[in-house]
């Protein structure tokens, strides 16, 4: 256990190095910790900003850190510093965005990352542009909070404060909507790692739903 660390915002394991990084709630705490977890001793990044969601890459020593609603820091695992920073700057909104969940495709070609203002952005790795910016709701409250590519990278899953949809890889159309869903909301999402199936949950209810794309 870490009793200093009580508090965590968002946790990410790196798939094939052995660290967890974690980010804080306090909104005084610009710091994210590196724990190695062959020793278990950690590694304290004091940043310039408020670090929220974390995602470290699955084929890269890359870790993604929300900056806030200002944008992504990419950081190299090797020193910590700044790779690249992706710009939230086009929100639709004089509200800022909130950036709230980064998300590498298995292979990792390809980062999304859901916001407050509608909005999925999806960056090209090879040379950190944009590939899409998809309006998935029309309207401030319905809000992506929630995205993760399939197993097999040919989906992406998309969930919020409205219809969970389905987008295809290959053209970021939206290939299938759930629609109404008895759980309302659907705030997290996760893929089966070897398989079609997917489970959501959400608010108000208490129910976790298990889809299978097929």
């Amino acid at each position: 256990t870490f009793p200093a660390l009580l508090g965590a915002r968002s946790l990410s394991w790196h798939p094939s190095q052995p660290y967890l990084a974690l980010s804080h709630f306090p909104l005084y705490d610009k710091s994210v910790a590196i724990i190695a977890t062959t020793t278990w001793n950690i590694q304290t990044l004091s940043l310039s900003y408020l670090a929220t969601e974390l995602s470290f890459a699955p084929s890269h020593r890359l870790l993604a850190v929300g900056k806030a609603c200002e944008g992504i820091d990419i950081l190299t695992i090797n020193d910590y510093k700044r790779f690249v920073f992706l710009d939230f700057s086009d929100c639709l909104s004089d509200e800022p965005a909130e950036i709230t969940s980064p998300s590498w495709s298995h292979d990792g070609r390809f980062l999304a990352a859901s916001s407050s203002d509608g909005r999925v952005r999806v960056w090209s790795t090879n040379d950190w542009s944009i590939s899409t910016t998809l309006q998935l709701f029309e309207s401030w409250d319905e809000a992506v909070y929630s995205c993760q590519f399939s197993p097999d990278n040919k989906y992406l899953l998309c969930g919020g404060f409205g219809v969970p949809k389905i987008i295809a890889v290959k053209n970021w159309l939206v290939l299938q909507s759930l629609g109404a869903t008895p759980s309302e909301d659907s705030l997290s999402l996760a893929w089966h790692p070897s398989s079609s199936f997917f489970a959501l949950s959400g608010r108000p209810s208490k129910v976790i739903e298990i889809w299978r794309k097929r």
